[in-house]
């Protein structure tokens, strides 16, 4: 039997209490998209070309920056990137007041495990199979069926369990999840698939809209973002602020985090120094506001800490820390470099227009 809700709440919040804590499990988090989009880059220094080789779009990590100073005024203090994500392996070549705000995580690819531990019983009965972290085989028997399952476990569940296994705020389609689970609900019929997806039905079924408070960086030169970053950083209310964010992932806490939460965002607004670079609204977040009850050790050891991610959407921010990005032009960071690259000084090309 899962642990009861009264046993969750101590246990996870006690570690949030002890002197011990680490930063990255006080503050906020949320993991990063896969994909902040793509600069077009040169290869310069190669023999006969005295402009530089053109060569293809390529990840940049020097966009990393941007959505941490983007996020760092919602109360989000660390971005999480796993070890599939491609900026996994760049993150020593960014600049260190930055890079301590980027956490590396899933290094043992344990959410691999996870996803299989949890489809399993789907996947045999449906006859998908999943190729690594983002591709699937299927039978081609139930297209409606098969993709659900294809696209619920790489686009949703992936990311959801590295939110829950790492504490963080995640960015997934609910809607879309459901709409997957109802298509499996309505195909499925044997014991062990549907005990599992009667577990997903039960994790996800937990969770209900909520209103909070959002600041935005209103457009900026890079100096003023820099300056808003620091101050977002050595900010005792702009501490607190993440603090409460933290707590939205724990269902027995949730109401008065809310709270304090949008009295925070109220007061930074009102006294700020940078209060002019601020702009306050509201969005919809999708929070747990229980803890699932089963009998089912799986259930029971996917959330030992009573923690469920709070579901978010970072659309706004990635778009605004992609144009400021764009419009700072800042040295081309590559994702990755071949052998073929050894001695060759890769250049943004920003006269091509970048890809999103």
């Amino acid at each position: 039997m899962l642990v009861s809700f009264s046993a969750t709440r101590t246990k996870g919040t006690a570690r949030l209490l002890s002197e011990d804590t680490k930063p990255e499990e006080l503050y906020a988090a949320v993991l990063l998209p896969r994909d902040l989009g793509s600069r077009h880059v040169r290869r310069m220094g190669v023999s006969a070309e005295p402009h530089g080789q053109r060569a293809w779009y390529a990840h940049d990590a020097s966009s990393l920056p941007f959505m941490v100073e983007e996020l760092i005024s919602q109360g989000v203090t660390f971005l999480a990137i796993d070890v599939h994500s491609p900026y996994y392996g760049a993150l020593d070549n960014i600049s260190d007041i930055f890079r301590k705000r980027l956490l590396r995580i899933d290094k043992d690819d344990k959410c691999s495990t996870q996803v299989q531990a949890i489809m399993g019983p789907i996947l045999d009965e449906t006859g998908v199979k999943l190729d690594g972290p983002f591709g699937a085989t299927l039978r081609g028997e139930n297209q409606e069926v098969e993709d659900a399952v294809a696209l619920f476990s790489i686009a949703h569940l992936r990311p959801y369990l590295l939110a829950l296994e790492h504490s963080l705020q995640v960015d997934v389609d609910l809607d879309a999840i459901r709409a997957n689970l109802s298509v499996l609900n309505r195909h499925l019929s044997s014991p062990d698939a549907r005990a599992h997806l009667a577990m997903l039905n039960l994790i996800f079924g937990a969770y209900e809209k909520r209103s909070v408070s959002e600041l935005a960086l209103e457009p900026a030169s890079p100096a003023q973002r820099a300056e808003a970053f620091q101050h977002f950083v050595e900010d005792a209310t702009c501490k607190e602020l993440s603090k409460q964010r933290k707590l939205f992932g724990f269902p027995a806490l949730l109401e008065g985090a809310l709270l304090k939460f949008d009295r925070l965002t109220e007061k930074i607004v009102s006294s700020s120094p940078l209060r002019h670079l601020l702009a306050l609204g509201t969005k919809t977040i999708e929070t747990a506001t229980k803890v699932p009850q089963a009998d089912a050790k799986l259930l029971e050891s996917l959330i030992p800490e009573g923690y469920l991610p709070p579901i978010i959407s970072l659309n706004g921010a990635t778009e605004r820390a992609k144009a400021a990005w764009r419009r700072a032009k800042p040295p081309f960071i590559p994702t990755f470099k071949g052998k073929h690259d050894e001695g060759v000084e890769l250049v943004a090309d920003d006269e091509q227009r970048p890809i999103d």
